[in-house]
Formats: structure tokens, C-alpha cells, sequence
């Protein structure tokens, strides 16, 4: 319902990566942001600024639908599943946490992984990309269904 879908946004760029903070896309030298931010504007009209966007953001994915841009997802959960316009899904994925070694002489001495970060393979991701949509729609039919829900909500508070 935010105005910041409302506004004109150019595309700069061919494409943006959008990665969640925990599982982070390494994908060439495109233009990145993750969602670690909480400047709302700044987030929308980063993913407005890509004609595609590589996401493993639920949100990224929601929001650049949203804005009528092409979603090429990299899912870390099933959540991704449920969007009601469906985004490209790149298969297979395999998200792992990356090692941190110490080696001596051909020797690990010390082996640790990062906890807090994940990371996936995305070789051959642009052969995916012919699965891409956009759905100039979504935002308006989202909406419309926003509104439905509060006039639902509304209708049953006056009756109780």
C-alpha cells in the first residue's frame, strides 16, 4: 500500500542483486544491496532501478514483483512458494556455509565455519533467466486484495 510503489522509477541497470543477509548472492559486479537495511525507500528504489532482479530475498522478490520487474530467485525456504505471481526459481539450490582455514605447510590447523553467513552456487544462472515475467498487474490486484481484507475486517468489528 506504500506510495513508494507509486512512483516513476527509470531502469538503470540490467541487473540488481538483492541478497538476504544470511544468504548472499555472488554474482558478478552488478549493483548490490541487502536487506539489512531498514531504509524502506532506498530499498524500492534500488530494485526499481534493475529492468531484473537476483534475489534471495522473500521480500526482494515480493517487492521487485510488485514494481513490475523480472525475479530470478535463488530460494533458501519454501516461503518463495507462495507468491501469488510466481517468480523464476534458479533449481537446485545448495546453500552452505562458508570455511574459514588455517593452513600450515599443507596442514589445517584450524577449521571454522561461519555462522552466520550462507552461500550457494550460481553457475549457468542466466540460462534461467527465459523463465523471468513481470507482472505489471501484481501491485494493483495486491492492493485490491489489502483493501478487500480491511473492508472484511471492518464489516466484522461492527458486528460484534
Amino acid at each position: 500500500m506504500d506510495g513508494f510503489f507509486d512512483k516513476e522509477y527509470s531502469i538503470q541497470q540490467e541487473f540488481v542483486v538483492f541478497s538476504h543477509k544470511k544468504f548472499q548472492l555472488k554474482i558478478d559486479s552488478f549493483p548490490r544491496m541487502t536487506n539489512e537495511g531498514n531504509n524502506f525507500e532506498e530499498i524500492i528504489s534500488f530494485l526499481a532501478s534493475g529492468e531484473t532482479i537476483l534475489t534471495s530475498s522473500f521480500h526482494g522478490a515480493y517487492w521487485g514483483t510488485l514494481l513490475g520487474r523480472k525475479v530470478l530467485a535463488f530460494p533458501f525456504t519454501s516461503k518463495f512458494l507462495t507468491l501469488k505471481h510466481p517468480v523464476a526459481m534458479y533449481p537446485g539450490i545448495h546453500w552452505k556455509q562458508p570455511k574459514r582455514e588455517i593452513k600450515i605447510l599443507g596442514k589445517t590447523l584450524y577449521q571454522r565455519f561461519d555462522e552466520s553467513k550462507f552461500l550457494c552456487s550460481t553457475d549457468n544462472w542466466r540460462s534461467h533467466l527465459k523463465h523471468c515475467q513481470s507482472y505489471p498487474e501484481s501491485l494493483q490486484e495486491c492492493r485490491d486484495r489489502n483493501n478487500w481484507f480491511y473492508q472484511q475486517v471492518m464489516n466484522h468489528l461492527s458486528t460484534v
